[in-house]
């Protein structure tokens, strides 16, 4: 019976818990940020964190100056104001799995994730070019 009630008490001080953090996580909105392409692995620098890189759905962001840290933490939604077009899908969501530099773009820069590195994805990520989004993200 101990074991049942220390059970179902650590369930629901974890669900507590969980609802609170949700509750307290700011809603940041970043706009008219640039927004590039780029291939490669699936395994960024968020698969270290269960975070892999999906073709179309998952970004980069910067890494907080002097570290290897995500600015925006690795795993977070963000919601497009308006949607995108990358390679023919429509796009109003995705998540931060992975880190880049955009050293020439502001600070809430996003890198879409356009595959593994094949001389078609390459191609596509560079058309993509530069393009300004507007985006919210809570964390």
């Amino acid at each position: 019976m101990k074991k049942v009630l220390f059970v179902l008490g650590t369930l629901l001080f974890g669900m507590v818990f969980s609802f609170t953090s949700e509750a307290n996580a700011a809603k940041h909105e970043h706009l008219m940020q640039s927004a590039t392409a780029y291939v490669g692995s699936t395994t960024g620098h968020g698969a270290t964190y269960g975070f892999y890189n999906v073709q179309y759905s998952t970004v980069a962001v910067k890494k907080k100056y002097g570290t290897t840290v995500p600015i925006i933490p690795f795993g977070t939604a963000i919601n497009l104001t308006e949607s995108i077009t990358l390679d023919g899908a429509n796009i109003s969501k995705s998540s931060f799995t992975d880190t880049g530099l955009g050293s020439d773009y502001g600070s809430y820069w996003i890198d879409f994730y356009y595959g593994f590195d094949s001389a078609q994805n390459r191609t596509n990520a560079s058309l993509f070019g530069v393009k300004p989004v507007s985006y919210t993200a809570s964390y």
